[in-house]
């Protein structure tokens, strides 16, 4: 993935500011807290992926799904 941090990151980073999930005290440090754990495909043939955010602290279990239709931050929600 091209450009994370100067592309990607920030449209997260607004993204999760306007959804509100920042204001939750276990995803406010997610920037530092989570890392890019995996990218899936959502159809063969497009350009529609998710990305799984995991937190480093492998006891907490709360991960972000972040899906991403033509460079466009569709959905975010989080796996509790």
């Amino acid at each position: 993935m091209t450009n994370w941090e100067n592309e990607y990151l920030p449209k997260i980073e607004n993204k999760i500011n306007a959804s509100g999930i920042d204001n939750i005290a276990k995803y406010s440090n997610w920037k530092n807290e989570f890392y890019l754990s995996a990218i899936y495909p959502m159809h063969d043939k497009s350009s529609e992926f998710e990305l799984t955010l995991e937190p480093i602290d492998k006891k907490k279990t709360d991960s972000l799904g972040i899906e991403i239709k033509n460079n466009i931050i569709t959905k975010i929600e989080k796996y509790e």
